[in-house]
């Protein structure tokens, strides 16, 4: 609507259609503003098909004195519910409560709170925060041997598997005996010359986050609880002093992360592999089909999975393979496994 500061968005969440608007409404405006906002809610919700809406911004209409306030009666009008109950703007004089998250049904949001100021300044509005109630899958941690390969004896690696009797292991009948047992040696080789540690895994944390900076995150966030409650000027000078120390931290550990995928990018020594899996790191780019694609049997193409895998299994059992190299042997291997994985 012309002279209204207001986006809507429409958002599909589980199969759930939200209609998301924020809006700006300038202090002391006219009535025709507050009119044309009535309007824009009016037809969001009368949108028969939207589940939710969920509508935020700064309204310049203080909801902790209630005195003549526009908003209220827009509440009452679209039976909606106003979920932040703490002052978000600061000046010299009392604080006031001006930026406001309004839904349909507040069983939609989990928690809806204020954030700390993001700019030092003497007039400020804090931001604020809704959780919606979507679930959204989480990853379990997990602990995993990672190689630290810059450091390895390679010499004293080729001496061990060189001086294993082959031969023996090739003449074994039973395929599955023989992939265990020369998967043992070579990993068994490996512990001995690559140096090796266990780390933990959590896919849902950003790799630049380090433990410095979630204990400085959490003593910021104890800090501002303080403050908000003290409401003096000591303790609000504690809180912006770590803020800019944990906003310098994370700068710093995001500019060194990209820096060291650059190298890795710039590094002619990885594999094409290796090099696709970081640009697609630093880039943010996803691969959308990660099935195994078709293969060329006899001038014929097959797509289906279940015949990819009957044609790499007779592959597999014609007498060449005892002639393969590794370097031929085990990227086929290992595509077989994945291709019998998803069967």
């Amino acid at each position: 609507m012309d002279n209204l500061e207001s986006v809507w968005l429409e958002l599909k969440l589980h199969g759930k259609k939200v209609l998301f608007g924020t809006f700006y409404i300038p202090p002391n405006c006219e009535q025709y503003i507050w009119v044309k906002l009535e309007n824009s809610l009016d037809m969001a919700l009368n949108d028969n098909h939207v589940d939710y809406i969920m509508i935020t911004g700064d309204f310049n209409d203080n909801q902790i004195n209630c005195a003549n306030s526009k908003i209220r009666p827009l509440l009452t009008q679209f039976s909606l519910n106003q979920l932040i109950d703490e002052p978000t703007h600061f000046t010299e004089q009392p604080s006031s409560l001006l930026d406001l998250f309004m839904t349909n049904n507040v069983n939609a949001v989990t928690y809806c709170g204020v954030r700390p100021p993001l700019l030092e300044q003497l007039r400020y509005h804090c931001p604020i925060i809704g959780l919606l109630n979507f679930p959204k899958t989480c990853h379990k941690s997990f602990k995993r041997k990672i190689w630290l390969y810059d450091r390895g004896d390679y010499t004293k690696y080729r001496n061990i598997l060189s001086g294993n009797k082959w031969n023996s292991i090739t003449d074994s009948d039973n395929i599955e005996d023989m992939t265990a047992t020369i998967t043992h040696i070579i990993l068994d080789a490996a512990d001995k010359c690559i140096p090796n540690k266990i780390i933990t895994v959590r896919k849902d944390q950003p790799p630049w986050l380090t433990n410095e900076i979630k204990k400085k995150i959490r003593k910021k966030n104890r800090i501002h609880k303080i403050a908000k409650r003290r409401n003096n000027s000591k303790d609000w000078n504690r809180f912006k002093k770590i803020r800019n120390e944990v906003t310098n931290l994370v700068r710093k550990s995001k500019e060194d992360f990209n820096n060291s995928l650059i190298k890795k990018v710039i590094n002619n020594n990885s594999s094409n592999k290796n090099w696709w899996k970081i640009v697609n790191q630093i880039t943010g780019m996803k691969s959308k089909d990660t099935s195994i694609p078709p293969l060329l049997i006899n001038d014929s193409l097959i797509f289906d999975d279940i015949d990819k895998a009957n044609e790499l299994n007779d592959f597999f059992l014609h007498p060449s393979l005892i002639l393969m190299t590794p370097a031929q042997f085990y990227p086929l291997y290992h595509l077989m496994f994945h291709l019998q994985s998803t069967k």
